[in-house]
């Protein structure tokens, strides 16, 4: 079944009972009684549905099993129609052998053994497509023009279901990043509401909203808890609670100020550690004992057996061997790419031709790469894929070292 029979299927079902989705756009909007007491406090993000405005402008609503009003000028309509742009060609992520692209208002789905698409997805007018971290599951963005006002709109997509998560005035709220964690069963959207962050984080099976944060800079999944941050704290994410700020019955850790690199908390989740870059090199922390190690790293870039660590010191790149404790300087107007299963991609010049080259463990150049110039996805295995879109034709250069040939696939539409 084809996307857009899938979502307008949801949304006419709620529309014959409710009326129309609307998301709170202000920090915190007020949900009253039909008496005109506030009820409860609805904070940015929420979904609601509208069934009718009244004369003194605000809007009767269902929400949480409850029939009550909220001030009109606190919502963003959503008007049954997800996009009214044409959606531009986009490159959107690679899965294992597969990779995703956007060409000709259709998700394809590629895969580059075989070298044959898998499956299309017919999905109209795409500002914005956000790939997860499994197969088959996307956050969606749309662009509507509503009272002047350009709205975006958004809506998961999962194995041809979708579920609508909200709308924005993009005159007040932008994104910043978009997160999936927990295996992609959980979606995070940092947004930035008139200069305040907000993170909402939302269940990607229905789409429900889990919590929020106006503390946080950021979350990630740990031996399968959810964690928010920020430059001073780590703590707890609790789905019992919709609000989900920093609270002292929530902290997990005090990051150090040492911990801090370019100001950021920059770090990265292997395992059951947390390795975090610090101005010195690299510190592994264990969230649950507290303890702390200094590792041999100088960067947060390794390869799969962390075996390999590419890091720079001013325009320099160097590849340290850990288990040898030795490192390599990158040969002057190389590059680095890519880690791979069998060593690591480098780009330079062959001649006075621009040139991706694969070497193994060892430093030895293995294969020099003859039909890409310009890599899109960079495999495990080493294959290499470059996409070119065209006005009528998306024309796809796949080069596979281990078979020392490229091949040229067309797709039309």
């Amino acid at each position: 079944m084809k996307y857009f029979l899938i979502f307008f299927s949801i949304i006419f079902v709620f529309n014959d009972v409710f009326g129309i989705f609307a998301t709170v756009n202000l920090k915190e909007a007020n949900f009253y009684d039909k008496d005109g007491k506030i009820v409860e406090t609805l904070p940015f993000g929420t979904v609601v549905n509208a069934k009718k405005l009244s004369s003194d402008g605000r809007v009767e609503v269902f929400f949480n099993q409850k029939m009550g009003w909220m001030d009109r000028g606190s919502l963003i309509f959503y008007d049954n129609n997800f996009s009214d742009i044409y959606g531009k060609s986009k490159i959107i992520g690679s899965f294992n052998n597969v990779f995703y692209f956007y060409f000709k208002e259709k998700i394809f789905k590629y895969e580059i053994i075989d070298r044959k698409i898998l499956n299309k997805i017919d999905l109209k007018g795409v500002f914005d497509i956000f790939p997860s971290t499994k197969e088959n599951i996307f956050l969606i963005e749309g662009v509507t023009t509503n009272d002047l006002r350009e709205i975006h709109n958004f809506l998961i997509y999962n194995e041809n279901k979708s579920v609508y998560i909200g709308s924005f005035d993009s005159k007040i709220v932008k994104v910043e990043n978009v997160k999936f964690i927990n295996d992609s069963e959980i979606l995070a959207i940092l947004f930035n509401r008139n200069g305040k962050r907000h993170i909402l984080i939302y269940k990607t099976l229905n789409g429900k909203l889990l919590g929020y944060s106006s503390d946080a800079d950021g979350v990630f999944d740990l031996m399968g808890r959810i964690f928010l941050y920020n430059k001073k704290y780590i703590w707890y994410f609790d789905e019992r609670e919709a609000n989900n700020d920093f609270t002292k019955e929530k902290l997990v850790f005090n990051i150090p100020l040492n911990w801090l690199s370019n100001n950021e908390f920059d770090f990265k989740v292997e395992g059951k550690y947390i390795y975090v870059q610090t101005k010195k090199g690299v510190v592994r922390f264990d969230l649950n004992t507290k303890d702390i190690s200094v590792t041999s790293f100088n960067s947060l870039e390794w390869n799969k057996d962390m075996t390999k660590n590419i890091y720079r010191l001013g325009n320099v790149e160097y590849i340290f061997d850990v288990e040898n404790n030795k490192r390599m300087r990158l040969p002057k107007d190389y590059t680095f790419q890519s880690f791979v299963s069998d060593g690591y991609i480098f780009y330079g010049k062959y001649g006075k031709i621009n040139t991706y080259f694969l070497f193994d463990r060892t430093g030895e150049e293995k294969y020099r790469y003859r039909a890409i110039d310009k890599a899109d996805f960079i495999f495990d295995n080493g294959i290499m894929v470059d996409i070119i879109f065209d006005s009528d034709m998306c024309t796809i250069f796949i080069e596979d070292p281990a078979k020392k040939r490229y091949f040229v696939e067309m797709v039309k539409e």
